[in-house]
């Protein structure tokens, strides 16, 4: 009798253990897999809230997150989150490369997928946010040498990858002269997506600072005479090109660098999609 209420008595503490984690606005969690969520999901979240939660799974494993269920405030612009917004990190600080842009909205992001063993998630409710009911998400760390980074780092390429970084050549090293890249990403089946964000952009601008010579721009479609995504750009706070999701209207986007008749030293760009 009494080892059956120990049993019991035991049980009942892992769960409120359990429940007070998720409860919890951030942490480190360390365990094979898990889930973790916004203070009082599902219930509304509290305006002028910032939690951090950093995951961190064994050696040669890396972190795949998949977020089951997402509501924040995107106060009507979702591809900038001016108020509400959650950040993804490819490492174990805030500044490690993101995974994603800004989140908001109602839509859910795709799964995303560490390069190593850290895995850091930033959420952010503004002093003028309209709430939501936050979002619940789940992790696992997977055997790193059977999820091996997909990276791009050729002159252009047609890309039928569902996910992968797309580097300038000789990044971060700098860019040659005269080059006229194009990526082309499609999606599979030819439905769905793309979406992508920008970790960094940085070329050099002319006297006058415009990014007329060297610069990478976006289309929505399948080549360079669809409407334009993203104007030129030259340098990653160029209109908040580091935060911003870039998202395709249908399945394919187009991303064209051109560099002009000098070489630099400047470290071009780097970027993810996912579809």
């Amino acid at each position: 009798m009494f080892a059956i209420t120990s049993t019991i008595l035991f049980a009942n503490l892992l769960i409120l253990q359990q429940t007070f984690a998720q409860e919890q606005c951030g942490g480190t969690l360390t365990a094979k897999e898990g889930v973790f969520q916004t203070p009082h999901y599902p219930h509304e979240y509290d305006s002028n809230t910032h939690c951090e939660w950093l995951i961190e799974v064994g050696a040669d494993q890396v972190v795949q997150l998949t977020f089951a269920e997402f509501d924040l405030d995107d106060n009507y612009e979702r591809d900038n989150c001016p108020t509400d917004r959650v950040l993804v990190y490819d490492g174990d600080s805030s500044s490690s490369p993101a995974l994603t842009g800004r989140l908001c909205g109602q839509e859910t992001p795709p799964v995303m997928t560490s390069t190593g063993r850290h895995m850091k998630i930033s959420f952010k409710a503004g002093e003028d946010s309209f709430g939501g009911n936050g979002f619940k998400a789940t992790y696992k760390s997977l055997p790193a040498e059977d999820h091996q980074r997909c990276i791009l780092n050729s002159c252009g390429a047609d890309i039928t990858d569902t996910s992968c970084m797309i580097q300038s050549p000789g990044y971060p090293s700098g860019y040659a002269a005269n080059l006229n890249c194009t990526w082309t990403i499609r999606a599979p089946q030819g439905v769905g997506n793309v979406v992508f964000t920008f970790t960094e952009a940085d070329f050099k601008r002319k006297v006058d600072g415009r990014c007329s010579l060297n610069n990478v721009t976006l289309y929505d479609g399948s080549n360079i005479k669809a409407p334009v995504l993203h104007e030129p750009s030259c340098h990653t706070e160029d209109n908040r090109l580091k935060t911003t999701v870039i998202r395709s209207t249908g399945p394919v986007l187009i991303i064209n660098m051109r560099t002009s008749a000098a070489s630099d030293i400047k470290h071009g760009f780097n970027g993810n999609f996912v579809i």
